[in-house]
């Protein structure tokens, strides 16, 4: 594998990395978005049933204030009957009946407004709790992404590898350029032509270590060769041999 084919490969899995991050950077910016319109509809929900509970107290007074009108005419009533005043007493009977119909529609109205107050209370509740989980996703998904990173950053300083894809590309061919030059240069620098009349001649590199290889064993068997057997081969060696 050459030095060109490792730093592409380390670019093809920054480069894949940069993608599995672009998931999460958009996951959060996602999550940011429902985050927002899930608080605004809160509020929204929360400003209706303000507005619907004011409108309760309204009609609640205006209950109070009716039964006490009513409680005030059936006593005019009863003082008109006591008079002898029937006619009078017919007339305070009949503001009696619309008072209490008045009464009876507020207190419809009211019944009302308890059953929307109700709803919006338990829309206001899920949406608070939907807020919290959206929250809580967004607070894990920050804090997942803030241990990758570190771990990230601890593994690059171990392997010793750079946090950026183009700083890699020009570190790894800096570093490649001697080694591969070293590479292309193979044979040793010398004269060719003096190597090969040396060849042709016989003697080379290998021979001359073989034959240096022989005289060294043969220095040693006669290191070894005992004293008398190489006196008696001495002696039979002819005078004018040497």
């Amino acid at each position: 594998m050459s030095a060109l084919s490792r730093i592409f490969g380390r670019v093809r899995e920054q480069l894949a990395e940069l993608g599995e991050a672009i998931a999460p950077a958009d996951a959060q910016r996602d999550l940011d978005d429902d985050i927002r319109t899930s608080d605004a509809r809160v509020r929204e929900l929360r400003a209706a049933l303000a507005e619907l509970q004011a409108r309760r107290f309204t009609a609640i007074e205006r209950i109070d204030q009716t039964i006490a009108a009513i409680v005030q005419r059936e006593a005019q009533a009863v003082a008109s009957l006591q008079a002898g005043e029937r006619e009078l007493a017919q007339d305070v009977a009949a503001d009696i009946v619309q008072l209490e119909h008045a009464r009876d529609d507020e207190q419809a109205f009211v019944a009302q407004l308890d059953g929307r107050i109700a709803q919006l209370r338990h829309l206001v509740e899920e949406g608070e709790n939907g807020l919290r989980r959206l929250q809580l996703q967004l607070d894990a998904l920050r804090a997942a992404e803030t241990v990758q990173r570190a771990q990230e950053t601890v593994a690059g300083r171990q392997n010793g590898l750079p946090q950026n894809a183009i700083e890699s590309l020009l570190r790894a061919r800096r570093q490649s350029a001697p080694r591969e030059s070293g590479d292309a240069g193979s044979e040793p620098a010398g004269n060719p032509d003096l190597d090969a009349r040396l060849r042709a001649a016989g003697i080379d590199e290998r021979n001359a270590r073989a034959q240096l290889v022989l005289d060294r064993l043969a220095q040693r068997m006669t290191d070894t060769t005992p004293p008398a057997r190489r006196r008696s081969r001495q002696a039979r060696t002819p005078k004018g041999s040497r």
